[in-house]
């Protein structure tokens, strides 16, 4: 909604010119003519048109919007007759108004107006539609339309900063995928569909791999936008991700290392892999992760760890053990990282393994590795709560936004704690 008012002028002299979304997700931005920038936070477009009324004065004396032949514009809202027939086919077909609304306004602005007519005309409104209790009504929001890949695509070309070569082969992916489905939105990105094109791709299952692997790395990308994430999510994780079962990329059972297990190398090991292991246990970390983790990650008064992941960019978080606190205020503080490099050396945790006489091996008959502490977590976690277990592993939480994450770490004390007792008391 890029300056859909026209301006409007105060008695003092001051002209406010308008509003339009800035960089930052959810913030508008209100402009006067003496140069006096105001900004607010409002979830989607209609609630910051009605904010902008709000911060101008204006009520239903004054509409904003630019005239047109079948509006007037003295009760500051479109002609009742023209929007009360579009109320009653809204709850049949709400995409209509997908892409240049009814009556010519774009379909932000008519939500915004649809919701101050219910809520400033209730007797109107059970007049003309016959539905006498409409209070449900006055929360009425625009639906969420379904995200469209060219806009995905956009996204991802114009704001991801990868090698040239690398970007070119995704986007080629990506191409390839919706010219051969003629998919048009994330709707259209259906497990049958997928699995369609995947037989069509001439190569080996490694290559097929590799095409899907793109296709989610753009998706991922997507998440941070300002797109709907849930309809983003839904598509990795309920279509896109169960191709990698059907012969695409075979997935591997997760090995949760036994108590008996991780005992014996917590006793053998020194005290620099000790602390690496009650970080990867206590805050469900691969062994990349695990060792670069920074300082900063950590929140050592309270105890938390809070971070976005660096693999998927969803927030990750963690309450610390007293033993994990312990262990890590031990090591020096050389750099930035707490273990003094983030480079990943899985060669000396298969070593200590041989050590103490550790021969467990995963459903491929691979022998143990530090990931087994994550699956480790993770199971103990999803024992205690599915929510709980998704922001320890970091994975996204449908209905949680990253920043309310993110600022509760508390929220998996249960699944720490459930941890701690399993593998360490």
């Amino acid at each position: 909604m890029a300056r859909p008012m026209k301006p409007y002028t105060f008695p003092n002299g001051k002209t406010v010119l308008g509003i339009r979304p800035t960089g930052q997700k959810n913030c508008w931005r209100m402009k006067d003519n003496q140069g006096n920038i105001t900004r607010f936070f409002e979830p989607d477009p209609q609630q910051a048109y009605l904010k902008f009324l709000q911060l101008t004065g204006q009520d239903e004396g004054t509409i904003m919007i630019p005239a047109k032949e079948n509006q007037h514009m003295t009760t500051g809202i479109p002609e009742e007759g023209k929007i009360i027939d579009p109320l009653l086919a809204w709850s049949n077909d709400p995409e209509t108004w997908q892409n240049d609304g009814v009556m010519g306004i774009k379909p932000e602005v008519f939500w915004g107006f649809l919701r101050n007519l219910i809520t400033k005309k209730p007797e109107l409104v059970a007049e003309k539609t016959g539905i006498k209790q409409i209070a449900h009504l006055e929360t009425v929001k625009m639906p969420n339309l379904p995200v469209k890949l060219s806009d995905i695509r956009a996204f991802y070309e114009t704001t991801r900063k990868v090698k040239p070569q690398s970007k070119r082969l995704i986007l080629a992916s990506w191409e390839n995928m919706v010219s051969f489905l003629n998919a048009e939105t994330v709707k259209d990105l259906t497990r049958e569909n997928l699995i369609k094109w995947k037989n069509s791709i001439p190569h080996s299952d490694l290559t097929k791999s590799l095409y899907f692997d793109r296709i989610k790395t753009i998706l991922r990308w997507s998440r941070k936008g300002d797109f709907d994430n849930d309809q983003i999510t839904k598509c990795l994780d309920n279509e896109c991700q169960v191709l990698f079962v059907d012969g695409v990329k075979r997935k591997v059972a997760p090995t949760p290392i036994s108590r008996e297990d991780f005992q014996k190398l917590y006793q053998a090991a020194p005290a620099r892999m000790k602390a690496l292991m009650l970080v990867g246990l206590n805050c469900c970390l691969h062994l990349g992760e695990a060792t670069a983790v920074k300082w900063i990650d950590f929140d050592m008064a309270k105890g938390t760890y809070s971070v976005p992941r660096g693999k998927t960019g969803v927030a990750q978080i963690a309450v610390l053990w007293p033993e994990t606190t312990k262990a890590i205020k031990a090591l020096p503080k050389k750099n930035e990282y707490v273990f003094g490099t983030k480079r990943k050396r899985p060669e000396f945790f298969r070593d200590l393994a041989d050590s103490v006489g550790i021969t467990a091996k995963d459903s491929k008959g691979n022998p143990l590795t530090f990931e087994w502490l994550r699956d480790a977590a993770y199971e103990t976690a999803w024992s205690v709560s599915e929510q709980q277990a998704r922001n320890l592993a970091g994975h996204a939480s449908p209905g949680q936004t990253d920043a309310y994450v993110l600022r509760n770490p508390e929220t998996v004390r249960a699944a720490c704690s459930a941890i701690r007792e399993k593998y360490l008391l």
